[in-house]
């Protein structure tokens, strides 16, 4: 569930976040109490202090319950809890801006299930009625298309399946002017649902009776509770311990976990670096090298992380390029920010001996692992680093200098963006054939893209940062992909052979003026097969037909 900083929302779901915020307010918090009451003791219910009046934090309150109600955080602490939830989950300035300032300082949905998943290791879904039906439903919808919202999960009914373990921060409509959250949970096999606006708890049947303006959305973040002391806010394992990693998880998931963040510690490389500018891919003395770096500590991990996904499916998607991953187990964040690892090792997610007959079906993969962050050490990435891992974003370190070919083979659909100051300047084929990843956030250091970077790929968006230095795309680099249009900077220099032939373009735009773009040498066939007429430069327009 992640949202792209820079292209989160279309044109179209501009317009139904833009009525949206008019007519809701998004996320402002319903107050229909004349006073900071601190509701008065109700048998199995616990004692909850009500949040600030008129404050538009009752997601971050209803958060803060939850994590009272299962036993994390003690009653005292709600207020302070909630304040630090409410400065983590709110839209920032740079996905706010231009014609999004309205967004600035609202809640965001995507982070609210996020940030209860990776900080308290627990069950986060956004889930909704499959077909809208109420006003507030066809907000839900709207919102979720309009933010990019992934992974919502249908309904039938909003108490399908739940049980007294279960809760959810229930987004509803207050009124005409905002949206409001409560904590809705199951006692007895009746459904409750306590409210920040006064700490009260009610029947859910009842609920609008005390407030008539709410009209429940049927929808929100599902969450699944257990005893009170036993959700970990992580599972941290030191490298050295990592035989007894697979037991662990087993024992998360037969006690009914189905997300874990798992954060390695103490791990450092294997082997001494080498220079890795000096090695290439192409021949089999380099890649008998490489592999003498593998190191069983990820074969281990692998094993763990492999053992608790249950079954699992990879299919390619030939429409969209990318391939569709399933499994029915546990899902795995990995954390490696607190290792001191300087490479990753060939096929460090992956196990290649299983490959029988070049079948892929045969290799171990974790399409389980949803979630990787590496360490600011990392300075390479090898060959099949991150072969069908499940992974749908990922940022690079700025230290890493040297990205081999084909790290992200076989990747379920990828964002992948660079961490501010990195020096990386080329480029290279980051997958292979309908392989790689659907979006790329190209750094202002990059100066090359390479010979078939992004050959036969799914790529659909790349997006050069301000500042571009780019100044050559190599032959065939974009030949027979995805990609629809293109913004180029200023900077660019040369286009090499069939770079955009046979693919799906039917727009560039240049920074520069007409008369850069005309200097720019462009190789045999660079736009073959593809339905551009014309270039819009930062002066005029040239045509491609003449």
């Amino acid at each position: 569930m992640k949202i792209s900083k820079t292209h989160f929302v279309t044109v179209k779901a501009a317009a139904l976040l833009m009525a949206a915020s008019l007519l809701l307010g998004l996320t402002s918090c319903g107050n229909d109490s004349d006073s900071d009451s601190t509701p008065e003791p109700v048998a199995d219910t616990a004692i909850y202090s009500a949040q600030m009046k008129k404050s538009s934090t009752c997601g971050a309150y209803a958060m803060a319950y939850f994590l009272t109600r299962t036993g994390q955080i003690a009653e005292s602490d709600i207020e302070k809890t909630a304040n630090r939830f409410y400065s983590e989950v709110q839209f920032t300035e740079e996905e706010a801006s231009g014609d999004y300032e309205f967004l600035e300082g609202y809640s965001n949905p995507v982070l609210i299930a996020s940030k209860l998943k990776t900080t308290w290791a627990e069950s986060a879904n956004l889930k909704m009625l499959a077909t809208a039906s109420t006003e507030a439903e066809e907000l839900l919808a709207g919102l979720a298309s309009g933010l990019g919202i992934t992974g919502i999960t249908s309904l039938t009914s909003f108490d399908q399946g739940f049980s007294d373990s279960d809760y959810c921060i229930e987004i509803i409509k207050s009124g005409s002017s905002s949206l409001h959250y409560l904590l809705t949970y199951k006692k007895s096999g009746v459904l409750f649902s306590r409210d920040p606006a006064d700490g009260k708890e009610y029947k859910r049947s009842e609920i609008q009776t005390a407030h008539p303006k709410y009209q429940f959305c049927n929808g929100g973040v599902f969450l699944k509770a257990y005893a009170a002391g036993t959700i970990p806010s992580l599972i941290t394992v030191k490298a050295s311990e990592l035989e007894g990693l697979q037991d662990t998880l087993k024992a998360k998931q037969e006690a009914g976990f189905d997300f874990v963040t798992v954060k390695i510690t103490d791990m450092t490389d294997a082997k001494e670096a080498m220079d890795w500018t000096t090695l290439g891919t192409a021949d089999e003395n380099t890649m008998s090298t490489l592999s003498e770096y593998a190191d069983e500590r990820f074969s281990t991990l692998l094993e763990a992380i492999c053992a608790v996904q249950g079954e699992t499916t990879m299919e390619m998607n030939h429409e969209t390029g990318y391939c569709d991953f399933t499994f029915s187990g546990m899902a795995i964040s990995l954390d490696l920010s607190e290792t001191a690892l300087t490479y990753l090792p060939l096929a460090a997610f992956c196990d290649l001996t299983f490959l029988n007959g070049g079948k892929l079906e045969n290799v171990k993969m974790p399409v389980n692992l949803v979630e990787l962050t590496l360490p600011e050490t990392l300075t390479a990435l090898f060959t099949y680093s991150f072969l069908a891992v499940g992974i749908s974003d990922i940022t690079i370190p700025k230290n890493v200098t040297v990205m081999m070919d084909a790290p992200f083979l076989y990747n379920s659909k990828l964002t992948m963006r660079f961490e501010e100051g990195t020096e990386i300047t080329k480029i290279n084929a980051l997958g292979g054939e309908f392989s790689g990843p659907t979006e790329i956030i190209i750094p202002p250091s990059v100066t090359t893209i390479a010979d078939r970077a992004f050959y036969k790929s799914p790529l659909q968006t790349i997006i050069f940062e301000e500042g571009s230095q780019l100044e050559s795309i190599g032959e065939e680099a974009f030949y027979f992909n995805n990609l629809e249009e293109i913004a180029l900077p200023a900077s660019l220099k040369s286009i090499g052979d069939s770079a955009f032939d046979t693919s799906e373009l039917t727009a560039i735009t240049f920074a520069g003026t007409m008369a850069q773009w005309n200097a720019i040498t462009k190789g045999t066939n660079w736009l073959d097969n593809a339905n551009v007429s014309k270039v819009t430069c930062s002066d005029g327009e040239v045509s491609l037909t003449d």
